[in-house]
């Protein structure tokens, strides 16, 4: 394990599901769990990071793969709405920072984002992995979050979903401001 003081606590992953992007996945029988479901997926990630000596306190994982995003159309000269690629979002909570590994070592070992600072964090992070604060992107069921380790995902989002939807209107209401203030500077 490297210096405790850069060991995160809380880590977030997003990846989409191509064999190349993963370092692990040249390995054809390793490559497959890129094509099964979250549970199967989130599962084997879990098990990298202990068997690297992580101590996983609390996973959860999604696939995307109804996401959209604007590509812009050469022919038509105008933006088309466009499926993203297949992708996963994943979230580790380690039991303390002995137990967990430096971010360099993390993010070259799964590809992993730090999250942002701050004692919500976490709460940011388990919501986002249905869109719960971003009406604008596909809402996806609770029920497609599987639970690897922790406290069960849909008594979460039950327990959340109030906040969660408070938080999507603070969230609607900044865009606003952000697109007035837009508006005003054209």
């Amino acid at each position: 394990m490297s210096k405790q003081s850069n060991n995160p606590t809380l880590i977030g992953l997003t990846q989409q599901l191509k064999p190349e992007l993963w370092s692990w996945a040249d390995d054809p029988q390793k490559a497959t769990a890129l094509d099964c479901d979250a549970l199967s997926l989130g599962t084997y990630l879990v098990d990298r990071l202990e068997a690297f000596g992580c101590k996983v306190e609390a996973a959860y994982a999604i696939i995307h793969d109804k996401d959209e995003q604007d590509a812009w159309n050469e022919v038509t000269r105008r933006y088309d709405r466009v499926p993203k690629e297949r992708h996963i979002h994943a979230v580790f909570r380690f039991a303390n920072r002995k137990s967990s590994a430096s971010v360099e070592q993390l993010a070259g070992f799964l590809g992993v984002e730090k999250p942002k600072a701050g004692r919500y964090a976490f709460d940011n992070m388990l919501a986002y992995l249905v869109h719960a604060k971003y009406r604008d992107k596909y809402q996806y069921p609770a029920e497609e979050v599987a639970t690897l380790r922790g406290k069960e995902y849909m008594d979460i989002h039950a327990e959340r979903r109030e906040v969660w939807a408070r938080g999507a209107a603070t969230i609607k209401t900044k865009n606003a401001n952000e697109s007035a203030d837009y508006l005003r500077d054209l």
